[in-house]
């Protein structure tokens, strides 16, 4: 699967919000991340804010991402979860939101959940589902919600900064362009 071409974020919607936003993001795609004793992972996408909270700068922490988009094909439920859990920890990836997109292999069906850590362990806070029927339409489940202080790593400061939100129409066309690279 060609993750670069997944557009997760709509710029577009974030220049909407004003400030500056869409270009206050940096795009890791396939970016990794290197634990002391040599294990890692990589993201499929990755999200991280290009300017870090003063208590960040120099401490390290200056490319970790913020949001991190998991895409199984045929990976399991449980490898996901294990990548998921890699990247809520605080002493691995310390991601603050992990998206899961996992597509059937056979069927047009894909179920996208996100991710955060709750009380020290990795909890789903939504679930969207995108089907296509076999007369050929699309349901989507609903929108998907990425909260503005994960994706920013810091509390909205005016209200137009506000909670980023994909729409149904944007996840169905992500669901279509997925299902076009598998042949279903």
């Amino acid at each position: 699967m060609r993750t670069q071409s997944v557009p997760l974020i709509n710029r577009q919607y974030l220049d909407s919000m004003g400030h500056g936003l869409a270009n206050a993001i940096k795009d890791y795609p396939g970016g990794g991340v290197r634990l002391q004793n040599g294990k890692g992972k990589d993201a499929d996408i990755a999200f991280g804010p290009k300017r870090r909270a003063v208590g960040e700068r120099g401490s390290g922490n200056e490319t970790r991402y913020t949001v991190v988009a998991e895409i199984a094909i045929s990976e399991t439920e449980t490898k996901l979860k294990r990548d998921v859990d890699f990247w809520l920890n605080p002493l691995s990836g310390n991601a603050n939101l992990v998206i899961t997109i996992k597509a059937n292999r056979q069927i047009p069906n894909i179920k996208i959940n996100t991710w955060q850590r709750v009380n020290e362990r990795a909890h789903c806070t939504q679930t969207v589902s995108v089907t296509k029927t076999m007369g050929g339409s699309v349901n989507v489940t609903g929108p998907l919600r990425i909260l503005f202080d994960a994706l920013f790593d810091r509390a909205s400061s005016v209200p137009a900064e506000r909670d980023v939100f994909l729409s149904r129409a944007h996840l169905q066309s992500i669901a279509e362009d997925i299902w076009e690279d598998q042949g279903i």
